[in-house]
């Protein structure tokens, strides 16, 4: 994906044990326009597993798959990269943490 533009948004941090991922939402128009998950650079099978994810949810926005979908498919998942985020909330996995920041950020009232 090439990004031609600079648009607002916000930086969510995940950190368990040795793996530290960035998720950065920029927003358009007041809605998510894309995310980008920054994490391990090496050519592990969980950089390309990222990767792949990043590209999936960029694909449903571009295509206007709501928000709320995309949690509720995202929201739950289970694996062994579970633990507390820096603002201390539990995720069960990686995608927990991807739901539950989109969450916060674009579904829950302020």
């Amino acid at each position: 994906m090439q990004i031609n533009e600079t648009l607002p948004g916000m930086v969510k941090k995940l950190e368990i044990g040795e793996l530290d991922l960035y998720l950065l939402l920029a927003n358009r128009d007041n809605k998510l326009a894309y995310i980008y998950i920054a994490g391990p650079r090496t050519g592990s099978d969980i950089h390309h597993l990222i990767v792949g994810v990043t590209e999936l949810i960029n694909l449903c926005l571009d295509e206007n798959i709501s928000i709320e979908k995309i949690i509720e498919r995202l929201m739950y998942h289970r694996a062994e990269t579970s633990g507390i985020t820096n603002d201390k909330k539990i995720v069960s996995s990686i995608l927990d943490f991807i739901a539950k920041a989109l969450k916060e950020c674009y579904c829950d009232p302020r």
